[in-house]
């Protein structure tokens, strides 16, 4: 016989009642207008969980096993707030070992002093350049000469870009230079005139000199000019007087000239 839940006198369930199917041993309550079945105590049922489910007392052991943990030093370790400072002994590193196995020092710091190694080729405006990057991209400006850059060019024939002939014409020396330089144009929109001076202007013909790894300034020859010829893409320089050459120009080999009033 199906189980009847027995109501009040009036009809009704008041709410939170229960009653027990003494069948089934089920117990029930009453509950937002229904009879709902109740499970049975968890208590009752610990021995059917699985390792998903834990008691408090085990939480509580293991809360208590933690703080009987030992303190630990953390002296030896970076802090990311304040001042990590290093006791004057300290060599402090940080390396990474690369693809091919070598060890890269990228930071170190000693005695009071910070070093940066390794630095990537530098490709945006923001990033940190070496010593020999800027070197090399400033063409070491501070050991250049003065003037602009050209190498010599045999002849005097039309010099290439970037290039100067030196010749003798009429017993007097020449010299005829491109309106380029190695680095940029500087007279390609010049009007095609000659100019002659009444009075000497001055010109120079530096290189630079490399002995024990020491780079000097020497100077080729120097002298005056009076008559400068501009054409669409050289000018030609009439030398009224110069220093001894003592040798030729060599080829591939930068030159610096300055010429009074141009360059």
């Amino acid at each position: 016989m199906a189980f009847i839940f027995v109501p009040n006198g009036d009809g009704s369930f008041t709410e939170g009642d229960k009653q027990t199917n003494p069948d089934t041993g089920v117990e029930y309550i009453y509950s937002d207008g229904a009879w709902r079945a109740l499970g049975a105590k968890i208590e009752d049922e610990f021995d059917t969980l699985d390792e998903r489910y834990a008691t408090q007392d085990y939480v509580d052991d293991a809360i208590a096993a933690i703080d009987a943990l030992p303190d630990t030093d953390l002296s030896s370790y970076l802090k990311n707030d304040g001042n990590n400072d290093l006791p004057t002994s300290a060599n402090w590193k940080i390396r990474q070992q690369t693809s091919t196995g070598s060890n890269k020092t990228l930071i170190q710091g000693q005695d009071g002093e910070l070093g940066i190694y390794n630095l990537k080729e530098p490709n945006e405006s923001h990033h940190a350049a070496t010593k020999g990057y800027v070197d090399a991209k400033a063409g070491s400006t501070a050991l250049h000469p003065p003037g602009l850059r050209f190498q010599y060019q045999s002849g005097n024939s039309f010099p290439a870009s970037g290039t100067f002939n030196w010749f003798t014409s009429g017993g007097s020396q020449r010299m005829k230079v491109n309106a380029t330089s190695q680095d940029f144009s500087w007279g390609t929109n010049t009007e095609n005139v000659d100019v002659i001076y009444g009075e000497g202007h001055t010109f120079s013909i530096w290189l630079t000199v490399t002995s024990n790894g020491v780079t000097s300034w020497k100077l080729k020859t120097t002298g005056t000019y009076n008559r400068l010829d501009f054409h669409d893409n050289d000018v030609l320089v009439y030398i009224s007087y110069n220093t001894p050459l003592n040798d030729l120009f060599g080829t591939n080999i930068d030159y610096y000239l300055t010429l009074s009033g141009l360059f």
